[in-house]
């Protein structure tokens, strides 16, 4: 793209460069030289007062709005035109019949339509997407779920063939975590099993091709569900070499502080945070917390608990073959 000068007809590729050459060659402002020969009459008046308005650049030229307060009437005023073009009120946050036509259009197929408003969907996650694409094509970005008929999510990436649902989680996240394990908990219900990832980067091919392999192979098993007073307990496989676990933990839960005679076992945290216990004399027992990503390995006779800090938590237990081998030294269940 190229930008003329209106003074003396040179052209520059950028308003960068525009700018400079303004300030250097004309000795002018670059409000100067937007006002003498770009300014419209109403350049510089507020949409929604009438009062002045702060310049911002030779692109853009004087702000809309002379204050946040103005600016967001005018976001306000834009609502109500939008619910009275779509569904002929103009408060539609107030008026049943607009909450009857949205489940209508959910009921009928439409939950897509909830999608329509993510315009821009995260760079981590197109990004987790296209990596997912070259493992399974049919998988479908921001893929609506009807839980129930007041009810209807998006999730991130979905799987939809193989219940599978892939979330990338940004740090801003942990702030809406209760509502996030809510919703989790609601799709796991309809059967779907989730893969969550935290953070601002998103994981390589071979660490999220593996994640899914194990996901997989997990649904395609015969597992049995154990219901724990501290959660879900999931064994997915049980052979006479080893045993594979699911441990699902809810919030400020936590397993006995306990050791094992002859079991060998070892962690693998897959979401939420947890504060692990571990030492080899009850009177001297330290911990420290767990983050997603983090494992941990569990010699026999050696003093440990788990508890799930901040949010619910699941991580996978393999371990040598002794079910039944477990010491209970504290329980707060009242175990033996």
């Amino acid at each position: 793209m190229e930008i003329t000068c209106l003074i003396c007809n040179s052209t520059w590729k950028s308003f960068r460069s525009l700018i400079k050459h303004v300030n250097q060659s004309h000795k002018m402002s670059s409000k100067e030289y937007y006002d003498t020969y770009l300014k419209k009459e109403t350049d510089g008046v507020c949409k929604e007062c009438g009062s002045k308005t702060g310049f911002l650049d030779i692109r853009r030229g004087y702000s809309s709005f002379c204050s946040p307060r103005c600016s967001g009437k005018n976001n306000i005023q834009k609502g109500r035109e939008t619910c009275l073009k779509n569904f002929g009120v103009l408060y539609g946050f107030h008026k049943k019949e607009v909450k009857d036509q949205h489940k209508i259009r959910m009921l009928n197929g439409q939950a897509a339509y909830m999608n329509s408003c993510i315009k821009n969907p995260s760079d981590p996650q197109v990004e987790l997407f296209e990596i997912v694409k070259k493992i399974f094509p049919d998988c479908v970005l921001n893929f609506p779920i009807i839980v129930s008929k007041d009810k209807c999510y998006a999730i991130d990436i979905a799987i939809p063939n193989l219940k599978i649902a892939i979330e990338h989680d940004t740090l801003f996240h942990l702030e809406t975590q209760d509502n996030d394990t809510k919703r989790q908990s609601d799709i796991e219900k309809l059967g779907w099993s989730f893969l969550r990832y935290l953070g601002n980067e998103v994981p390589r091919y071979e660490d999220i091709f593996r994640d899914l392999r194990f996901l997989v192979e997990l649904k395609s098993s015969n597992i049995v569900v154990s219901e724990k007073p501290w959660g879900v307990e999931k064994i997915c496989i049980n052979n006479s070499n080893y045993v594979v676990k699911v441990i699902e933990m809810k919030k400020d839960h936590s397993c006995s502080l306990q050791y094992h005679r002859f079991k060998d076992e070892t962690f693998f945290l897959v979401s939420g945070f947890m504060k692990y216990w571990q030492g080899y004399d009850i009177n001297n027992i330290l911990f420290k917390i767990l983050k997603p990503g983090d494992f941990l390995h569990v010699y026999p006779k050696t003093i440990h608990r788990m508890q799930a800090v901040y949010e619910d938590i699941v991580y996978i237990e393999t371990s040598t073959n002794y079910l039944d081998d477990v010491v209970r030294l504290e329980d707060n269940y009242g175990r033996k």
